[in-house]
């Protein structure tokens, strides 16, 4: 199945939000900071807040993504997707490699 991006449509831009945190009177200090709101950054978060970890993401995107993330999976990507009961549901979605070439 091939995305075709309509032409018509516009990505959302959020404008930029300032942190509470950022006009604390003492600096405010977490216990976990994630940089990057991507499929890494995000699954972590999720699998912290499955644990009652509390975190923070910090990113520079001010819109969805657009286009693809990740269209390959490796096998430690599922399996960490898996612990947040994701693995399943991305598996169908990429692209199965049967070997790797080296160089």
């Amino acid at each position: 199945m091939v995305w075709i991006k309509p032409k018509t449509y516009k990505n959302p831009v959020f404008p930029y939000q300032r942190f509470v945190d950022q006009d604390a009177p003492t600096p405010v200090r977490h216990q976990v900071v994630i940089f990057g709101s991507g499929p890494a950054g995000l699954t972590a978060a999720l699998d912290l807040a499955g644990r009652n970890i509390p975190s923070v993401i910090l990113t520079q995107n001010r819109t969805v993504s657009v286009g693809n993330r990740a269209i390959c999976f490796a096998k430690k990507t599922l399996e960490t997707m898996n612990r947040v009961e994701l693995g399943d549901k991305m598996r169908p979605h990429g692209l199965v490699i049967w070997g790797q070439r080296r160089q």
